[in-house]
Order: structure tokens, then sequence, then C-alpha cells
């Protein structure tokens, strides 16, 4: 399959470009995640979002979307219309997505 080059990929409206991170195979405490844990962990992925439209249109006015480049974000891989969702990329894995399906902004954990 033929992909885009998503570095010159600029989305409009709400849509976000997100570069998702690998599933992790040894939690941060050092703890090994088994093969059983892959499934569940593979529907909730972070991404690192590489670019963002400028927010969509309520009423006229334009809504800006709520994170920017640089920002890590939880979404939810297999719960996402086919339509919200487009992979740009494979290695490494980059998809297009709406801002609606980005569920929280995730912070590096300190020790």
């Amino acid at each position: 399959m033929d992909y885009m080059d998503y570095k010159d990929f600029t989305p409009i409206r709400d849509y976000v470009v997100l570069e998702v991170e690998p599933d992790p195979e040894v939690s941060k405490g050092g703890i090994f995640l088994p093969k059983v844990s892959e499934e569940v962990l593979s529907r909730w992925r972070v991404g690192l979002v590489k670019a963002v439209g400028p927010g969509s249109l309520v009423n006229g006015q334009r809504q800006p979307v709520e994170f920017q480049v640089g920002d890590r974000v939880l979404f939810n891989m297999h719960h996402v219309d086919t339509k919200t969702l487009k992979v740009l990329s494979e290695n490494p894995l980059v998809v297009v997505t709406l801002e609606e399906n980005c569920v929280a902004t995730v912070e590096e954990a300190t020790a």
C-alpha cells in the first residue's frame, strides 16, 4: 500500500496527525507485560501530535483544537470510525483523526 509523506500533511478543520507510540513490552517499573494484555494495550494508544488543523467552525466561530504540536494524547484505535481515522504511514505508525477521538493529554511520568 502506498502512503503519503505525512511530514508535508496539513490537516483541515479539527483533524490532527498523530505519530503513534509503540506499545511497551516492559512497564516503567520493570514489570514484563504479557502478550495477553497486548490486545487491551493496543486499543488505547498514545500519540505524539505532529500537526493540527485550525479547528472546527461552530456558529461561524472558529473553535481551536485543544492541544498543540508536540503534545502527547490518548486515543482509542479500535472504537474509531474508519472515516475518521486514516493511516498515513506504517513505519512509524502515523494516523490522521478527529480531535474528538482524542480523550486526554498525557504527561510524562516523573520518578
